[in-house]
């Protein structure tokens, strides 16, 4: 191990990855620092902290999916219940519709059956008048012919 590897574990608890160890030494080039330079630590902190940035957008990016895949599923649940509920609504008022329409069919039917039977029981009333005068016109009739024919004995039997 270097004493990169070094002060990286007793700084941060653990060792540097390649990718690590190969930017710090490229800062360690770029500015010319020595082994013993202070500010090592400080850039070891901060390639600590910039790996923990660069891990923030795939974490932020799965509980998005996360987060999208719970929506979805109560959203489809939603829906689902929404629907099921819908067609439960429209069973009712198809079956309260037809009853209207059972009992509308049902009322007419009465109606007809009541005008017809009232009909029926006028027509046997005037059939039944209408025998009664002619019964009674039969009856004059025949009190008449019957009243002539005894008139007529009456006064034959007075001329003779």
């Amino acid at each position: 191990m270097s004493d990169l590897d070094d002060s990286f574990a007793k700084l941060l608890a653990r060792q540097p990855t390649d990718a690590e160890r190969q930017r710090l030494y490229q800062v360690r080039d770029a500015l010319g620092l020595k082994n013993n330079d202070a500010l090592w630590l400080v850039l070891m902190a901060m390639e600590h902290y910039q790996g923990q940035y660069e891990q923030f957008p795939a974490k932020i990016a799965q509980a998005a999916k996360e987060t999208l895949a719970g929506f979805k599923a109560t959203a489809e649940a939603t829906a689902k219940a929404a629907a099921e509920a819908a067609k439960a609504d429209l069973a009712a008022a198809v079956a309260t519709a037809a009853h209207r329409v059972v009992d509308q069919v049902a009322g007419t039917r009465k109606l007809r059956w009541g005008v017809g039977l009232s009909l029926a029981i006028a027509v046997m009333l005037a059939c039944a008048l209408g025998f009664g005068i002619y019964m009674e016109s039969v009856g004059r009739a025949s009190g008449l012919v019957e009243g002539y024919a005894a008139a007529s004995r009456d006064e034959a039997a007075a001329s003779a």
